[in-house]
């Protein structure tokens, strides 16, 4: 039965969301690749379904995702480069199908990070500029879905990621500011959407690593709330690691309001947090430039050391 082949490659996909949260990047890969087969095998029985097709290549890009979390960049290069195929070849047949361009739209996103990684900063714009024209597509056909508002968001954020590497940085501040606007759309509809949260969070990181955060008052009043809301993601499911950098980043970015203000206890509070919430995640993760400044910065004496290093 179709529908039930369906529901179980659905569930194939789900645990190994599970497991990628939780940084498990082996048993996630292995799910995924099943989910793969399974769902080739439903876009072939259904070659007129569109819909079909565009779950093929969306497990096609997963299985990529995956095999470049244990290191295995060949696989990934691969696996992007025959989901475009599948895309392009269904958009021939099917133009308007939004999915498609939605799924069309994400793996430029993939084939823009090959290409930065080959250092062709030139061509990583080229992609994100053509994600974003395929994400706007998509809104054009649905409205603001939150399919679409995705869509955009994440492409103003990619083009935000090239830019910067483009020394365009006036720029790069701007479409990082278009995709906090998307995210919080989506939240604003529905403020359970703890994925949108995630990245609302990651935005705003985005933002207060480039700007004088204890300056922007604006951007400083919503660190806090944006940390509660990590906090609250990481109580309601211990396994959801993701969420522990950005965390971790919000607290750092913390610290130069504090110092600001003078409040020096409450800035080594928010050291103390980096340092925890990396340990946490360091299993698969590591040390990240925000932990090492941490650590480094609560052996010294606070006030004027830290005063110079945030």
């Amino acid at each position: 039965d179709l529908a039930i082949q369906a529901e179980f490659a659905t569930l194939l996909g789900r645990l190994g969301d599970s497991h990628a949260q939780a940084l498990e990047h082996a048993q996630a890969l292995q799910l995924w690749q099943r989910a793969e087969a399974l769902r080739g095998e439903l876009a072939r029985a259904q070659p007129d379904d569109p819909q079909a097709l565009a779950e093929f290549a969306t497990a096609t890009v997963r299985v990529g995702n995956e095999a470049a979390d244990v290191g295995d960049l060949a696989r990934r290069d691969a696996q992007y480069e025959a989901a475009r195929r599948r895309i392009e070849q269904g958009l021939q047949r099917w133009p308007n199908d939004a999915r498609l361009l939605s799924d069309l739209a994400y793996s430029h996103e993939r084939l823009g990070d090959l290409a930065m990684r080959a250092g062709d900063v030139t061509g990583a714009l080229r992609h994100a500029d053509r994600q974003l024209e395929l994400a706007q597509q998509v809104m054009a056909r649905e409205g603001e879905t939150r399919r679409a508002l995705w869509d955009v968001a994440a492409a103003h954020g990619t083009r935000a990621l090239r830019l910067e590497h483009s020394m365009q940085a006036e720029a790069a501040r701007d479409e990082r500011h278009r995709a906090l606007q998307a995210y919080q759309a989506i939240v604003l509809r529905n403020p359970n959407d703890r994925d949108a949260q995630l990245r609302l969070a990651s935005a705003l990181v985005s933002i207060a690593n480039a700007a004088d955060v204890w300056k922007d008052t604006t951007l400083a009043a919503s660190l806090a709330p944006a940390q509660r809301t990590m906090d609250a993601l990481v109580a309601s499911d211990p396994a959801f690691r993701t969420a522990l950098p950005i965390r971790a980043a919000l607290a750092a970015d913390r610290v130069p309001e504090r110092l600001a203000r003078g409040e020096v206890p409450e800035a080594l509070a928010d050291i103390d947090r980096v340092i925890e919430d990396a340990v946490q995640a360091a299993g698969n993760g590591g040390m990240t430039p925000d932990t090492s400044r941490a650590l480094n910065l609560r052996s010294e004496e606070p006030t004027s050391e830290l005063q110079s290093q945030f």
